[in-house]
């Protein structure tokens, strides 16, 4: 005789009548009533009974070819509904694991594929007579994106709902070649702010290393800047974006352009100022099928030179929250 025990102990257990009989005389068959494909209590019972303390197909493990790659699931959806993880380490070995984060309650990974950013210390190509300069440790890039990632789900969200949720942002820090050393994402942050987080840390990395002082001839308005492109200011990709709008301050009717954008008679989507002026020549090249260079007109930079250190004397990179 076999019985199924309720799932919880707010539910009756199942009354005497229901119990399953299995008759020792393996010649009787018969099949089994009708309520156990369809009584919700029996249903949790065996949820927790048998799926839970059985072995359950996850997936083949092609989906986890090489090392690095991860492949979220979850298990027996409509069941168990257990989020899980299948990895393969750099000795290839295969494991599976929660894909809960136990402190903070989200999903550790919510796509399959190989980590795009994966933690790495920062990288410094120095010119000969440059002497090396001390960099980030991954593990201080590491610090950087979890404290970041704790402010996240602190703040609240102003274009979510309800109302009082937390904001769901994508977290990037380059170095001064422009080379992302982390990323992380909230788990509902749009997928397109990967990308503009990425591009907005560089542009405040760029305009703050001092490589924009060659940009002087493109600002019309210099009066408006406080200072030069030369490093002496860190600029925030706000900032950056303020001084390439047509009214300054941004909004105001009757004010000049910022000093990176057209007046606002001639202000149009093609004809913004500095952002199209930069990449007009190599779009023109690029409708020709000439892409040998990137958007500025300069080759894809070489991967840079990752050299680990535990602290750092001056911090030559930028972090940079994009929230949608």
């Amino acid at each position: 005789m076999a019985s199924l025990a309720s799932a919880s102990m707010n539910e009756p257990e199942p009354r005497e009548s229901e119990f399953v009989f299995i008759d020792p005389d393996i010649r009787k068959a018969r099949t089994l009533p009708a309520r156990m494909y369809s009584d919700p209590i029996l249903f949790r019972a065996q949820c927790e009974r048998v799926f839970a303390r059985t072995w359950q197909y996850a997936a083949h493990d092609d989906v986890v070819k090489v090392a690095g790659q991860v492949y979220p699931f979850t298990l027996l959806p409509g069941a168990l509904d257990e989020p899980l993880l299948l990895t393969r380490d750099a000795q290839d070995t295969v494991h599976a694991l929660s894909n809960v984060c136990t402190h903070r309650g989200s999903l550790v990974v919510d796509g399959a594929g190989h980590d795009r950013f994966p933690t790495v210390a920062s990288g410094i190509i120095a010119a000969p007579l440059q002497p090396p300069l001390e960099v980030l440790s991954q593990e201080d890039v590491q610090a950087l994106l979890d404290e970041a990632y704790a402010i996240a789900r602190r703040t609240r969200g102003q274009i979510r709902r309800p109302l009082g949720s937390t904001a769901e942002v994508t977290i990037t820090v380059v170095d001064t070649g422009g080379h992302v050393l982390g990323l992380v994402r909230t788990p509902d942050a749009p997928i397109f702010g990967i990308d503009v987080a990425v591009q907005k840390a560089r542009t405040a990395m760029f305009f703050s290393s001092g490589a924009a002082a060659g940009l002087a001839p493109f600002a019309s308005g210099s009066a408006f800047l406080p200072g030069r492109f030369d490093g002496s200011i860190a600029w925030t990709a706000r900032a950056i974006g303020n001084l390439h709008r047509p009214t300054f301050p941004d909004g105001i009717e009757g004010t000049p352009n910022g000093p990176f954008s057209t007046p606002m008679s001639s202000w149009s989507p093609f004809n913004v100022g500095l952002q199209e002026d930069l990449i007009l020549v190599q779009l023109v090249n690029a409708l020709g099928a000439d892409v040998s260079k990137g958007c500025v007109g300069r080759a894809p930079a070489s991967p840079p030179v990752r050299r680990s250190t535990s602290k750092a004397r001056h911090l030559p990179r930028l972090t940079q929250v994009s929230s949608r």
